[in-house]
């Protein structure tokens, strides 16, 4: 299996495994805000999807999207954008779109998270490593992504909010 394929299986199980934890608690604790100004897990959930949607785009343009060029700046941006998931070092949302609205249900977002991540699956399985290589993904703040950074950043963001879903979940009790 290819490094991507092996990169999207431990991104796939991440989720399960976050989407199993979330699904066994109750909803009132998926609900529960630590504080006022938290997200509750649940909205971390919705957080997780909207985030992945707001970088990856619609999946019906990603064959046809145009390659974009990276710059220097873009480079170092990426690696500051990972360094800061990485460290878990709490930052706002860099989008509105990110931001979760705590008014969907979780079967909702569970449905459209696998969705969009089979869709993704797909569509990487099919690249060849040029395509591999192109920029067609975008973040906010580290600009034009290649598909393997875009798998890199959505596997440490996914890893750092999986942790904090434990918590969440886990303090409730």
């Amino acid at each position: 299996m290819s490094a991507l394929g092996e990169q999207l299986q431990r991104i796939e199980a991440m989720r399960d495994a976050l989407l199993d934890e979330v699904a066994a608690a109750p909803d009132a604790t998926r609900r529960r805000r630590p504080s006022p100004d938290a997200w509750s897990a649940l909205e971390v959930v919705e957080h997780l999807v909207l985030a992945e949607r707001v970088v990856l785009g619609p999946s019906a343009q990603w064959r046809d999207r145009p390659s974009a060029s990276r710059s220097l700046r873009d480079r170092v941006r990426y690696y500051m954008v990972r360094f800061v998931l990485q460290q878990r070092i709490k930052v706002s949302t860099p989008s509105p779109e990110m931001r979760p609205s705590g008014r969907v249900s979780f079967t909702k977002l569970r449905e459209a998270w696998i969705a969009q991540q089979d869709a993704l699956r797909e569509f990487v399985l099919s690249l060849d490593a040029a395509g591999a290589r192109r920029a067609i993904f975008h973040h906010p703040i580290a600009g034009p992504l290649t598909v393997r950074q875009a798998l890199q950043l959505l596997e440490v963001h996914l890893r750092g909010h999986a942790a904090q879903v434990h918590r969440l979940l886990s303090d409730a009790e």
